[in-house]
């Protein structure tokens, strides 16, 4: 069996719920408290169904008692035996100017990855970006004092882009030699990443404008 997604109550070690998601799940899912009360959880697949007919799919959960809000399927990622497809990077739950959304990057193997942007209320697509590269790197959301959001994406083959979180425009892109597997760590407007590869392994820093 695949991807069972369980809560447990860490005070007595029992089950709370479980969800079968028909599928793996590689990503860390990301909680979200909405209106002081309400738990929601979000959370994908990859596409590693041995019925070789699964597809990514995301979803939106209640926290508390595992009851599934909304899903979403994606329509460019399903089986196909030479990738490892899905979703490997952790979502963004939006703050801010961009509190109404919630942002997923999934790899499409040869169809490089896109990085959607979903409506945290019903689960539509607000917007959606083709990257040309796999990404297995999460997202990460930038803000200024204004709420104005961005977001970081990297690529496998070395590309880092910002996209305007809004739309998903890509505002810039720089590309370094190594491979981009590991996920980017944001202080202030200060940007490090970690590449790997034969001697290409590095910690690279770069100042967000």
């Amino acid at each position: 069996e695949f991807g069972v997604l369980q809560c447990v109550d860490v005070n007595t070690m029992t089950p709370v719920w479980s969800l079968n998601t028909g599928d793996n799940i590689d990503a860390t899912p990301a909680l979200d408290l909405e209106n002081g009360t309400d738990l929601a959880l979000y959370t994908g697949t990859t596409v590693f169904n041995l019925r070789r007919d699964g597809s990514c799919i995301l979803r939106k959960l209640n926290g508390l008692t595992g009851e599934e809000i909304w899903s979403y399927t994606v329509p460019e990622c399903t089986y196909h035996t030479d990738f490892e497809l899905g979703l490997e990077a952790s979502p963004v739950v939006g703050q801010e100017g961009i509190s109404d959304l919630v942002i997923f990057t999934v790899a499409c193997g040869k169809n490089g990855s896109l990085v959607i942007a979903l409506n945290k209320d019903d689960g539509k697509v607000a917007w959606q970006t083709a990257l040309p590269g796999s990404a297995i790197s999460s997202p990460v959301a930038v803000y200024n004092e204004a709420g104005d959001a961005w977001i970081v994406q990297a690529e496998l083959d070395g590309k880092i882009n910002l996209l305007d979180a809004k739309d998903g425009k890509v505002l810039s892109t720089v590309e370094i030699d190594g491979t981009l597997e590991a996920s980017p760590a944001v202080y202030g407007d200060m940007l490090v990443i970690g590449a790997t590869g034969r001697g290409k392994g590095a910690v690279y820093c770069f100042r967000i404008e």
